[in-house]
Formats: structure tokens, sequence, C-alpha cells
């Protein structure tokens, strides 16, 4: 495994707290806006599923998740306008987001995936 500097490890470690306390936070207020009581409960576990692949996947530095979560994040703030939520909740809910799409941009820029790194690190060694 290759080392990472303090400044990549912790843009992982913002990043990957972020998705699951904004996750977390997003998945709270729409299960509020669900009413019923089934589908609120499968969109939860979905949500939850969702939030807990993309934090493990970005402590992993796998730089799809921070594609992924990106995506995800941005079509939560388009969302959050639209909630039958109080103004202020809305805004709180697409500015949370928005933050975890520019972290999620600078660990991508910064932190080195894991894999190709793990690669790089077998061909320096291959030739010795």
């Amino acid at each position: 495994m290759q080392r990472i500097s303090q400044t990549q490890y912790a843009a992982v470690t913002v990043t990957s707290a972020l998705i699951f306390g904004v996750g977390c936070f997003s998945e709270y207020f729409l299960s509020l806006v669900i009413l019923d009581a089934d589908t609120s409960r499968y969109a939860s576990a979905t949500i939850g599923a969702v939030v807990f692949a993309l934090t493990r996947w970005a402590w992993m530095r796998r730089e799809a998740a921070y594609v992924v979560a990106a995506a995800v994040f941005t079509a939560m703030a388009i969302i959050a306008g639209s909630l039958p939520l109080s103004s202020a909740t809305n805004g709180v809910l697409a500015t949370l987001s928005l933050a975890v799409v520019a972290s999620c941009i600078i660990a991508y820029r910064l932190a080195p995936d894991a894999q190709s790194a793990d690669a790089a690190a077998r061909v320096r060694q291959n030739e010795r």
C-alpha cells in the first residue's frame, strides 16, 4: 500500500466523513417527506446502503467513489429544491450536498487511487 501525504489523508478523511454525515442527514429528511410507511422503509434502507458503500469506497480511495458520490449529491442538491420542507431546510440540504460535491472533487484530484498506486508499487518492485 502506498503511503499518502497528510494533505491527501485529510482530503480522504474529510470526504468520507462528509459523505456519511450528509448522507444520513439527507436520508432523514427524505424519510420525513415520504408518507407511505413501506416506501419510506425501503427508501431508507436503499439510501443507507448507498451511503455506506460510498463512504467505504471513498475511504478505500477508489476514484470511482468520488465521481459517483459527486453525481449522487449533485442530484440530491437538485432534489432538495423540490422537497415540501421549509426553504431554510431545503437550502441547508442543498448547500451541504454541494459541499460534499466540492470535497469529492478535491479528494479526486489530491488522493491517488489505491488500485493504481498498488499496481505502480508492484511494477517498481518487479523492476528491482
